[in-house]
């Protein structure tokens, strides 16, 4: 009855996901972040685009309006706990 729940689906062994990151380089990422310094408007759209936490935590610092920390903090609040938590203290 159980058999299902304890063994593997080969289909799913030979899908190979593709990272959103392995599609647009770090490297862009950051020049992506640079370019949006300044206005936190643009902030908050990269961070919402961000792959990966780091990126994320870069740019909540980068944030310098308090109704800017106050929407990312609304926006990351149940789904990336680390984000929410720095937009907070921000």
């Amino acid at each position: 009855m159980f058999r299902k729940f304890f063994t593997k689906d080969e289909s799913s062994a030979i899908a190979d996901p593709v990272s959103i990151s392995s599609t647009f380089p770090e490297q862009e990422w950051e020049s992506r972040l640079h370019a949006a310094r300044g206005s936190d408007e643009l902030l908050l759209a990269f961070l919402k685009e961000a792959p990966s936490t780091a990126l994320k935590l870069l740019t909540v610092s980068e944030l310098s309006g308090e109704e800017a920390l106050k929407q990312a903090e609304r926006e990351f609040r149940t789904h990336d706990r680390r984000v929410h938590s720095a937009a907070k203290r921000g």
